[in-house]
C-alpha cells in the first residue's frame, strides 16, 4: 500500500488550481507520538477517514478502529487498508452509543479521530433531520461514549460552514462544536476541534465535478461570478488534524491560513488548462442555504487567534451552555421531520 503524503504529479497541480505552494507542517512529532497507541477514526470511509486511516498505521500504532455507516465504503476500505490484527474496520453508526462504548472500552482506545458528518450543503438543507441526527446527535453520542469511558483525546473535525451559519449544515456542525465545548468543561477527555475549507478533491467536491463535465463536453456550472471559498489540499488536512491532536488543548479550536479564496470561475478555468482545455463557464444560481463567501473565523473569535505550531487557535473561553431542553426539543423535531421547528431550533441554539 503506497501510504505516501501526496505525488508530485499532485504537488504541481496544487500550484496549478490553487495558485499556491501546499504548505506543509511537521507532523513527525505528532506520529511519532501516535506510534503504539490504540486509535478509533469515525467516517473512516470518506476522503478525510480514509487518508488519516493510511496515515495512522504508516505511524504504526498499535490497534485502529475505522467505523463508517457506508456498507460499500466499508468494503472499500477493508480493501484499502487490508484491514488485519492491526486494523480493524467496523460497519456500525456513531449514533449507536452503546457500541461506540463497546468498542472504546473493548479494544482501549487512547485517541478518537471524529469525521463522521454529512457535509452536503445542499442534501442537508432538504433533509435537516438527517442532519442534525448525525451531525449533531451523532457528535455528542460519540463524545459522550469518549467522555465515559475515558478516552483520552478526541480530535473533531468541523468546517468554515459553522462560522456565523447561514445553512442547515453550518448551523449543525456549530451545534456540534458548541455541545463538544460543553463537554470539554468538566471531562477528564480532552477534546480538540479543527476547522476545514473545502478539502481539493475530495468525495463530492467540485474538481473532480468540473472534470467530469469536460469529459462529457459540457459547460462547467458556477453558481455566482463571485462565488468564492477557502481551499486545502488533502495533505493539508490530514496536517492540521494531526498537528491538532499534538499541540491543541482541551477546549481549542484549531485552524490554518489557507491563503486567499479562490474564486470558483478562476478555479473552473484552471481546471479546464491543467486538461489542455479552454473553459466554457456556465452561471447558474446559488443553491439554497449557499452563499458567496466563507470565513474561518467569525470577527469575536477573532480578538482571541493566537498562532501554535503552524495553527491558528481560538483558545477555550467561558460562555453559557447549549439549553438542554431546547436541544432535547430538537431532537423530538428531528425525529417527526419538522422542518421548520429545526430550522427555529437550531437557530436559537447556536445563538
Amino acid at each position: 500500500m503506497n501510504l505516501r503524503r501526496d505525488s508530485l504529479q499532485n504537488k504541481g497541480e496544487h500550484v496549478g488550481l490553487l495558485d499556491r505552494h501546499e504548505a506543509v507542517l511537521d507532523v513527525s512529532a505528532a506520529l511519532s507520538k501516535l506510534a503504539g497507541t490504540r486509535v478509533l477514526v469515525s467516517g473512516a470511509a470518506g476522503s478525510i477517514g480514509q487518508v488519516i486511516c493510511q496515515r495512522l498505521l504508516q505511524a504504526d500504532v498499535e490497534h485502529l478502529i475505522a467505523i463508517d455507516h457506508s456498507e460499500h465504503g466499508v468494503y472499500e476500505l477493508t480493501q484499502q487498508l487490508r484491514a488485519g490484527s492491526q486494523c480493524h474496520v467496523v460497519l456500525g453508526d456513531v449514533r449507536a452509543q452503546q457500541k461506540i462504548e463497546r468498542l472504546l472500552s473493548t479494544h482501549r482506545i487512547d485517541t478518537v479521530f471524529h469525521a463522521a458528518a454529512y457535509k452536503h450543503v445542499t442534501f442537508v438543507e432538504e433533509f435537516p433531520e438527517e442532519g442534525v441526527r448525525n451531525n449533531v446527535f451523532g457528535c455528542l453520542r460519540l463524545a459522550q461514549a469518549c467522555d465515559r469511558v475515558g478516552v483520552g483525546r478526541v480530535v473533531q473535525v468541523s468546517t468554515d460552514k459553522a462560522v456565523c451559519p447561514v445553512n442547515v449544515m453550518g448551523a449543525t456542525k456549530r451545534l456540534a462544536e458548541l455541545l463538544t465545548l460543553d463537554l470539554a468543561r468538566d471531562s477528564q477527555t480532552d477534546f480538540v476541534i479543527c476547522r476545514f475549507g473545502n478539502v481539493l478533491r475530495s468525495h463530492g467536491s467540485v474538481v473532480p465535478r468540473f472534470e467530469r463535465q469536460l469529459a462529457d463536453g459540457e459547460s462547467l456550472t458556477v453558481t455566482h461570478e463571485k462565488a468564492a471559498r477557502y481551499f486545502m489540499t488533502m495533505g493539508e488536512a490530514q496536517d492540521l488534524i494531526l498537528q491538532a491532536w499534538n499541540v491543541g488543548d482541551n477546549g481549542d479550536i484549531c485552524l490554518r491560513r489557507l491563503g486567499s479564496p479562490v474564486q470558483i470561475v478562476d478555479l473552473a478555468k484552471r481546471v479546464a488548462a491543467l486538461a489542455g482545455k479552454v473553459a466554457d463557464v456556465k452561471l447558474t444560481e446559488l443553491c439554497p442555504g449557499e452563499r458567496l463567501q466563507e470565513a474561518l473565523y467569525s470577527e469575536a473569535e477573532e480578538t482571541r487567534l493566537v498562532e501554535r505550531s503552524g495553527l491558528q487557535i481560538i483558545p477555550a473561553t467561558t460562555r453559557p451552555p447549549v439549553d438542554r431542553t431546547s436541544l432535547e426539543a430538537l431532537r423530538h423535531a428531528a425525529e417527526a421531520s419538522a422542518d421548520d421547528d429545526i430550522r427555529k431550533l437550531l437557530y436559537e441554539l447556536i445563538g
